[in-house]
């Protein structure tokens, strides 16, 4: 029993210590941020705002933007190392009258009081090269309703001069056509939207897929990527015209079956579209950080930190430029009326 109570006695001693530690957090000024990932065929435009500190507040009222947005900035870019072009300005985005052409050296300059200036450069792609598309589709009935299989093969056509980035996606576009019509039942006026989504697919091919997970069930340990945008390089395909299959899954009440529904007031269309893009080489980089956290994020508290990619001299952010080409995936089209 005396063993016991001064057992007690200590572990009460012990709780009952208490010291405050102060420690004293460098809360460094705020930096400026770029967001500039532009694509080919469209006016470049750069987006401006600081950063917050790593411990201030992070209350956000209803409309408020969460980061303030830089106004006072003066824009400027130089093309192939030619004379510079100014940007106007639209509230914390600005704007060039330029459209961003394959092979084309950007150069950035951004001008703010009080800060030192901010840089960046970037090499515009060339589009992607894609030929012989083909799909292949199966039915499967699983509970109460349909899927589709679908796969989907095509030759991406490399260039052996250059270090190419590349990124896959397989996009629904959703379309729907509201018909307004008056109380005689004739059409007064019609509108439409468009929602656009992108679905999950597969590829096991060996020589594009890296950094994936690997199914540890198959005893031929095959690498597979699955998700929304496979990135790759060309590293291991430079030079080639390399076939590339990719599959997946899709269902009618899931969104991913390819259909036409027409209702007295609403036309409803859907269909697939294969983006295949060509990534200038930070912005691969920024892009394959940004995934990389997506995923860590889902993992809450035990998640890894994620280093995003940056290539702003005086600043962070991305600086980049993008070539796509979409294709539009024929295959067969059911009808729900």
């Amino acid at each position: 029993m005396k063993k016991i109570t001064s057992l007690l006695a200590a572990v009460l001693l012990l709780t009952a210590c208490e010291k405050q530690i102060d420690i004293d957090i460098d809360d460094t000024e705020s930096q400026v941020v770029v967001k500039a990932a532009n694509e080919v065929d469209n006016p470049m435009s750069v987006d401006l705002t600081y950063s917050r500190p790593a411990f201030g507040s992070y209350y956000i009222r209803y409309s408020e933007d969460y980061f303030q947005k830089i106004t006072d900035a003066t824009v400027s870019m130089s093309i192939n190392g030619g004379s510079e072009i100014s940007a106007t300005r639209n509230g914390g985005t600005y704007t060039f009258a330029h459209i961003p052409q394959p092979g084309e050296e950007l150069s950035l300059s951004i001008n703010i009081p009080g800060k030192d200036e901010v840089t960046a450069t970037a090499t515009v792609p060339q589009r992607p090269v894609i030929s012989n598309l083909d799909t292949s589709y199966a039915d499967n009935d699983y509970d109460y309703y349909p899927q589709m299989q679908l796969s989907i093969s095509f030759t991406l056509d490399d260039q052996a001069s250059t270090d190419d980035f590349y990124s896959i996606r397989l996009c629904e576009v959703d379309t729907f056509i509201n018909i307004h019509r008056d109380n005689y039942g004739n059409t007064i006026s019609t509108d439409t939207s468009v929602n656009n989504y992108y679905l999950y697919f597969n590829c096991t091919d060996y020589l594009l897929v890296s950094n994936t997970n690997i199914d540890l069930d198959d005893p031929t340990g095959t690498r597979t990527f699955s998700g929304t945008e496979m990135l790759f390089t060309d590293a291991t395909i430079n030079g080639m015209n390399h076939n590339i299959k990719i599959s997946g899954y899709y269902d009618s009440y899931g969104g991913g079956d390819i259909y036409e529904k027409t209702s007295d007031s609403t036309i409803f269309r859907s269909g697939l579209r294969l983006e295949v893009t060509a990534l200038s080489r930070d912005l691969y980089l920024y892009r394959q950080t940004m995934n990389s956290y997506s995923d860590d994020e889902l993992l809450g508290f035990f998640s890894e930190p994620v280093q995003v990619h940056s290539n702003i001299t005086g600043g962070i952010g991305i600086f980049g430029v993008s070539a796509k080409t979409t294709l539009p995936v024929p295959i067969r089209k059911v009808s729900y009326e």
